[in-house]
């Protein structure tokens, strides 16, 4: 594609070559020639200028301002890098994992030189307009100058002046190469300490994460450990209690067997005397017993009813107690059986 101006035209077979008279060389991303006849003026419709540019729409055509496209040139910055690049444009660019601060900080980062370089290039632009401006008012001096010269003096000058021009557009040209040379070691160097200073963050913030699982892991391991020393007290406290418990149970069998025994002991002794006392009853009153007999029939038979009351009382008594005992076992079971449920629940909510 040819550009037209007013003197002529420039294509892209006319990169790296030098510029006629009358003309200007811009050297941006494209490398094309421009002339301008002092200014840079450019006969297209319109342009996309750092003053109607809007990074922020990517529907938005580029920049194609002569003026922004030197600038840019100058500075060492293509147009896109100018552009806008949202959080998830730039997360999907970087490569492999890596933590959503480190992330948040590089986009940080870049959003910052790219509205530094967006100020460095309309400065320049600035720049750029200022100096055309004081050209042209020159050019205005000259040619009222040049109009009361003869014209042979004023052909010797045009050509002294055109000598001049040339010699001045090749140290520009020089002094451009050097400058964009030194445009390019000075933002490697930046990529270099930027590149080191993300890594270098990007270490402390792994450094920081490790910390943080390193005692998120021991407070985890803490805190089972405190469990489990709480599980292991209340499980000896119950323990102890149930303990307790067994123990009293055991006391009070072993005081229902003494009361039994006890019992039995005096129904024995009871019995004895009662036997003693009739065999005394007999030797002593042998002689009286034809004259006792009816009485003693009725003593005997009350007596038997009074034993036969006694064991009534006394087996009624052993039932209770066996009862008793049938209960007692029972709450022990009972207790065991809670306890067993307790220990699962425990196991299961560990």
């Amino acid at each position: 594609m040819d550009i037209a101006c007013k003197t002529f035209s420039v294509s892209k077979a006319s990169r790296g070559r030098i510029p006629k008279e009358n003309s200007t060389q811009c050297i941006y991303h494209c490398g094309y020639l421009l002339c301008h006849n002092g200014l840079m003026q450019l006969l297209i419709g319109n342009m996309i200028s750092l003053e109607n540019f809007n990074p922020y729409d990517k529907a938005a055509p580029g920049l194609d301002s002569p003026r922004s496209l030197e600038a840019c040139c100058r500075q060492g910055f293509k147009p896109a890098e100018l552009r806008y690049v949202s959080f998830e444009e730039y997360k999907k660019t970087i490569k492999g994992k890596a933590s959503e601060e480190w992330l948040i900080a590089r986009w940080e980062h870049h959003e910052n030189k790219r509205k530094n370089k967006l100020r460095a290039v309309k400065e320049e632009r600035a720049e750029l307009i200022q100096n055309e401006s004081i050209r042209q008012r020159n050019l205005k001096r000259w040619k009222t100058a040049a109009s009361d010269l003869s014209i042979e003096h004023k052909q010797s000058r045009e050509l002294q002046k055109i000598r001049e021009k040339k010699e001045r557009e090749m140290r520009h040209i020089q002094e451009y190469e050097e400058k964009v040379e030194g445009i390019n070691a000075r933002n490697q160097r930046k990529v270099a300490e930027n590149l080191a200073r993300d890594e270098t963050r990007k270490k402390q913030l792994e450094e920081k994460l490790k910390a943080q699982e390193a005692r998120n892991a021991e407070n985890e391991l803490r805190r089972k450990q405190r469990m489990k020393e709480e599980n292991y007290k209340r499980q000896t406290v119950q323990e102890q209690k149930y303990e307790k418990e067994l123990i009293k149970e055991r006391e009070r069998k072993v005081i229902m067997e003494r009361q039994k025994v006890e019992r039995l002991a005096r129904a024995q002794e009871q019995k004895q005397k009662h036997e003693e006392l009739k065999r005394k009853t007999k030797v002593h009153f042998k002689h009286e017993q034809r004259k006792y007999d009816a009485k003693r029939q009725q003593m005997e038979q009350r007596e038997k009813e009074g034993m036969e009351q006694k064991g009534a009382e006394m087996k009624q008594r052993a039932a209770e107690l066996e009862e008793r005992a049938k209960t007692a076992e029972e709450r022990v079971q009972t207790a065991k059986h809670r306890m067993r449920q307790l220990t699962r629940e425990k196991e299961k909510v560990i």
